[in-house]
């Protein structure tokens, strides 16, 4: 299942990169917003009439409002601090009062999970060793992918000067491989050990990013950046899904909804972390 989902993320990152090519080159950027949104309201309407709705439980839980919105903001206030940080200075008093305010609401989110009924992230989840570390790794593992894609991207952009099209393109390779890549690797994964993969994933995507830092204007795409795309997807691929199966693996049944959730979580935040860290 883990593979599938990521053969199709190859397969929408292709549609995706080629068509935001192709709407920049000809009707200009903002279309790539407003076809989105358009997009995302078809897929509401089609995830309401093809999903089952599911039977209500004897018991709803409540829902955990003062958990989701402490946690919200203070997370948005820590990577605001980081961002900004880069450009009026860490202790500049611009910066320093959100970055207190937003550690006091993540303390203040700890405490409320501790004593409400419902909480949204039962801390005892993070008892199972096994599921903790994949949060981690997967927080890491996004925040290494989105800074490789974002600054190859500037690279195509700023340093070879390519056009939209031409940056969608180069970017080609890397999203076809992912489904063929994440296939396999689905099949192979049951009879493979993990930690190994997982430890040769992070070593070639470290690869990748020391391949990139020799980019100049006088690089030739085929010479490295080519390259580095194909290593950096089987990277993604050896590390990405054997930490997936390490999340969900040591959970209870009851807890396999609330550890998708959680892991998926560590991976959304790794990337806006990854980008500020990096800027």
């Amino acid at each position: 299942a883990f593979s599938i989902f990521g053969a199709f993320g190859g397969l929408g990152a292709v549609t995706g990169i080629l068509l935001a090519g192709g709407l920049i080159a000809s009707i200009g950027w903002q279309w790539i917003f407003r076809i989105s949104a358009i997009a995302a309201f078809i897929l509401l309407a089609i995830s309401y009439i093809v999903i089952p709705i599911s039977e209500p439980k004897a018991e709803k839980p409540k829902i955990d409002y003062l958990g989701a919105i402490t946690a919200t903001i203070g997370v948005t206030g820590i990577v605001y601090y980081i961002s900004t940080g880069v450009e009026y200075g860490w202790a500049d008093p611009k910066t320093i009062p959100i970055f207190v305010v937003a550690l006091g609401l993540i303390a203040l989110f700890i405490f409320i999970e501790t004593r409400v009924h419902s909480p949204m992230m039962p801390l005892r989840i993070w008892k199972i060793k096994s599921f903790t570390t994949s949060v981690v790794l997967a927080f890491v593992s996004m925040a290494k992918f989105q800074g490789i894609i974002y600054y190859a991207n500037m690279t195509f952009q700023e340093v070879y000067q390519w056009t939209p099209i031409q940056t969608a393109l180069g970017f080609l390779v890397h999203s076809l491989l992912a489904m063929v890549v994440f296939t396999i690797l689905g099949r192979m994964l049951p009879r493979l050990p993990l930690k190994p993969l997982i430890l040769t994933g992070f070593l070639l995507r470290s690869g990748t990013a020391l391949m990139f830092s020799f980019v100049d204007e006088h690089t030739s795409y085929w010479a490295l950046p080519f390259p580095a795309f194909i290593i950096h997807i089987f990277g993604v691929g050896l590390s990405l899904l054997p930490i997936q199966i390490t999340a969900v693996r040591d959970a209870e049944n009851k807890d396999q909804g609330l550890v998708g959730a959680l892991y998926n979580t560590g991976l959304q935040l790794g990337a806006p972390f990854g980008l500020a860290i990096l800027n």
